[in-house]
């Protein structure tokens, strides 16, 4: 019985070790968000609203005139002490089929803007919406990536059902 007992221990104690390694080794693994869950990104703090709107995108002149698409609203606080914004090179949006999907931007207050949201002094709030290119129902991706390598990447993924 003794001998059974140390072997279950020993058993027990590699599969925690193994999930501290792969939470540890693996910043994919632990850094996988969706909506409602808050990420810092590069002094802001990010969080998605599950409130998505559906939309038609109306441009003649755009390769995307007709498609379908939603917004995705996006609460972003400038947590660091310099004016800061979340600009349209800080991500890469992929669809529901592992994709990376063209970016259609951002739209704050109903203004779509090409590049960025404003900046932001320390401490303040802004609305926007990021909008995504409808691919199909599924899990869409946001994938942040940190140009400066002091962070890993932090990915949000958002289960997206048309017609909810």
């Amino acid at each position: 019985m003794k001998k059974l007992f140390n072997g279950v221990t020993v058993i027990f104690l590699i599969m925690v070790v193994f999930i501290i390694a792969i939470t540890l080794f693996y910043p994919s693994f632990r850094n996988k968000k969706s909506f409602e869950d808050s990420i810092n990104f590069k002094g802001l703090k990010i969080t998605f609203s599950n409130d998505i709107e559906w939309i038609v995108i109306n441009n003649r002149l755009g390769k995307h005139h007709g498609a379908d698409a939603f917004k995705v609203p996006m609460t972003i606080t400038n947590i660091s002490n310099e004016p800061n914004n979340l600009n349209f090179y800080d991500y890469t949006l992929f669809g529901s089929k592992g994709t990376e999907l063209d970016s259609v931007n951002f739209a704050i207050d109903g203004v779509i803007v090409p590049t960025s949201t404003p900046k932001a002094l320390s401490g303040v709030t802004v609305k926007a919406h990021m909008n995504f290119l409808y691919d199909g129902d599924g899990v869409y991706t946001v994938r942040f990536k940190q140009l400066r390598g002091s962070e890993p990447s932090v990915q949000v993924q958002l289960p997206i059902k048309k017609g909810n």
